[in-house]
């Protein structure tokens, strides 16, 4: 994945106005003149790797390039507990901070793990883009939803495990 990240106009660009034609960027629109401006490109690029055993399974995800906060979000259907999980402000979202969360139906239970510490400069928070905000629209699923967070240096690996409680 990549994004341009906007340098100002050269002097010989700007209008005394401030007015510029609406462009779209790719990402958004704006009149920014996008088309005039230097830019830096912000390349990220994120490896994902299931590895299954038994009743449980490993992600890794390995990450290279531009250094940025990441959020999983893991979606639960209606109906279960939750167990390990801090509440965040939007309803039926949680935040895994520590250690192993639990999510149970009747006598099926996923563990998931391992949570991170919250960065509270950047709470997570699904942004659907502006393609859907534009038309109030979204395109998230439906459920309970667990953030995992953290940073995008190196590997994180997300455990995923099974169990039935039921004989």
């Amino acid at each position: 994945m990549e994004a341009n990240f906007y340098l100002p106009l050269p002097p010989g660009k700007l209008q005394q106005d401030g007015i510029y034609a609406l462009e779209h960027e790719g990402r958004f629109s704006a009149s920014m003149n996008f088309s005039s401006r230097p830019a830096v490109v912000h390349r990220l690029k994120t490896d994902v790797t299931v590895r299954t055993a038994g009743s449980g399974a490993a992600v890794e995800i390995g990450f290279e390039g531009a250094d940025t906060s990441f959020a999983l979000e893991l979606t639960f259907r209606p109906g279960g507990v939750l167990e390990g999980v801090q509440p965040l402000a939007a309803p039926g979202t949680f935040q895994l901070t520590d250690g192993t969360g639990r999510y149970s139906v009747g006598g099926d239970v996923i563990e998931f793990g391992p949570g991170t510490p919250p960065d509270l400069d950047a709470p997570p928070v699904y942004n659907p883009g502006e393609a859907y905000r534009y038309l109030a629209g979204t395109n998230a699923a439906d459920g309970l939803k667990v953030y995992i967070t953290g940073r995008t240096r190196g590997t994180f690996t997300l455990t995923l495990r099974g169990l039935s409680l039921n004989p």
